[in-house]
This record gives structure tokens, sequence and C-alpha cells, in this order.
């Protein structure tokens, strides 16, 4: 089970979603990936949005947020089971936010229509979307969020809907709005407290907070329950480190999976802004890191599709 919270104000959109994958074996729910990332960051013509899902894990025998990064990339980079690191250069295809839901909605619905018997009504698969869009030449942005999901018929078909906007620009009037870091710390707290009551739902978040009007627009923080550390290597000596984690970001020109990172806080720029990334719990800690690093986070394969 995977538990995605997205939140939308005049001031900012936020999705915060946890990172637990597990497993049922012999009627008991096991850990099969703690760390799993739930996010794809794309960037479109006319909007920037996080996109997170729900329900099945694995998709064609790739993780789903694989799957949705490399559909709206345009194809796969990558060699068949293997992750490498970031792919620069023009994507294959740059589209709009409408042709890249559509493009996701058309894929499901036809795989799942092409072989019924692999969807699962019972794990029902949703694509969760929160960001800005805007009109190509113009300056005024505004929120939105959408969902893609699957309705009860047969054979299966997947519907993309939006949610309705009642935030006072219909009338001119507008109403108070929380304080994003507020914000995010409350979605944070209800996934801990669901995580309490169902064992599939993790402790550990991803938070992507967007606000077009500041330098950097889009914060992305990994906000771990208790520290993840791992191990550098500098000057032959090896050095124990808390991690923070990124999501995958899929833009016009450059295609990052996701990533374990130590120390600092990066960005990638992106026209005359900046896509921030960071780790509150990392910095508290106060541990001296060696030096800043990422490196493309390694993935569990689908235990149905494991290469030889």
């Amino acid at each position: 089970m995977t538990l995605v919270i997205s939140f939308a104000t005049p001031a900012y959109a936020i999705q915060v979603s946890d990172r637990l994958v597990t497993q049922r074996i012999q009627h008991r729910t096991q850990v099969f990936d703690a760390y799993s990332n739930k996010a794809v960051l794309y960037g479109a013509k006319d909007a920037f949005a996080a996109i997170g899902y729900s329900g099945p894990a694995y998709i064609e025998g790739l993780n789903t947020d694989r799957w949705i990064a490399e559909l709206l990339y345009g194809g796969s980079p990558f060699p068949t089971g293997e992750m490498i690191g970031i792919k620069s250069g023009p994507a294959p295809q740059h589209v709009d936010i409408g042709r890249a839901l559509e493009l996701i909605r058309n894929r499901l619905e036809a795989l799942f229509q092409s072989r019924p018997a692999t969807y699962r009504p019972n794990l029902p698969l949703s694509v969760i979307v929160a960001g800005w869009k805007w009109k190509v030449g113009e300056t005024r942005v505004w929120p939105f969020l959408a969902k893609i999901a699957a309705d009860r018929t047969t054979p299966v078909t997947f519907r993309t809907t939006f949610t309705n906007r009642y935030w006072g620009w219909e009338t001119g009037a507008y109403a108070f709005d929380a304080i994003a870091d507020d914000c995010e710390n409350l979605l944070i707290d209800v996934i801990r407290e669901a995580s309490q009551k169902d064992e599939r739902v993790g402790q550990d978040c991803m938070s992507v907070l967007m606000d077009p009007r500041r330098d950097p627009f889009g914060v992305v923080r990994y906000q771990p329950k208790l520290p993840t550390f791992g191990e550098v290597t500098l000057s032959d000596t090896r050095h124990k480190v808390p991690l923070a984690f990124w999501p995958w970001v899929v833009l016009s020109s450059l295609l990052v999976p996701p990533q374990a990172q130590t120390g600092g806080r990066p960005n990638i720029t992106i026209g005359n802004s900046r896509l921030q990334f960071e780790s509150p719990l990392l910095d508290a800690l106060g541990v001296p890191v060696p030096l800043f690093s990422t490196r493309t986070q390694q993935r569990p394969q689908d235990p149905l599709h494991r290469q030889p």
C-alpha cells in the first residue's frame, strides 16, 4: 500500500508520499523495499508537477515510478535491468501536461485491457498529480491537482479528473493560506499516523513543495523518521554518513534517476529558477560530511521478472 497526499493553495502546491513497498508472503505482510521512490518530477511545456502513484510497485517489469518517468521522457536510455547515471541532452519528446497525462492514461488502459488478468481490483492503480500550470507566452500561473484512476467497468477503463478550484479567484476574494512548512509537517504527520494503523504504510517520506514565485521554486525534502546511513570512501578511508534521496526528474533536456545524496543542498537550474534538494534531518544531525556526492539509487527488481 502507498499513501500519497497532495494539497494546493493559491500560494503553493505540495505532494508528500511514503517510501515503503511491502509484499504478502504466507498471509503475512513483509518489507520488500523500505526506500522505494514513488515520485516523478516532470517539467512539461506548460507545467511543472509532482507525479506520485499508489498501487502496484511494478509495471511491465519496471518500478512504477521508472515506468512513468520513461513514458514521459519518450523511451528508456538505460539498458534493460540496469540503472545508470544522469542523462543530459534533448529528450525524445517534450509535451504539455494534458498530453503527458493522456500518455499515462492511454498506456495504462491499453496495457490492462490487453492483459485483464494482470489488473487487480483489490490493488487499484492511481496516478496522483500536483503542480503549477501556465499558458505558453503568459506570466500568470495557477496550481492544479489531477488523478488518473480506473473505474469499475469491464474492461478496465482509466479516467483523468482534475480537482475543481474554489480559492477565491472566481469571486476576487482570497482565503488565508496555511504556512507551507506547517502544511508539509501536517501531511507527514498524517502519513506517519496512518503507518501506526497499517503496516503497509511507511514512516519515511518524500516531500515536494512548489511555489513559482520563489527561488528555488521547488524544494524536495527527504523526511525520514530516523536517519538513513551509508558509506563513502575518501582517501582510502570509509566514512559513515547520513543519506538523503531524490525522486525522478524528467525535463526537456535532463533525465535524473532517483539519487542517494550525501552532504550539501544541490540544485538543478530550470529556466530562471532552481529545484533544490534538502534533508532537514540530515542537516540537524550535525554530522560532518566529508564531501557532497550523489549516486543512482539501486532498486530491487520485480520479483516476478527477475533477470537471469
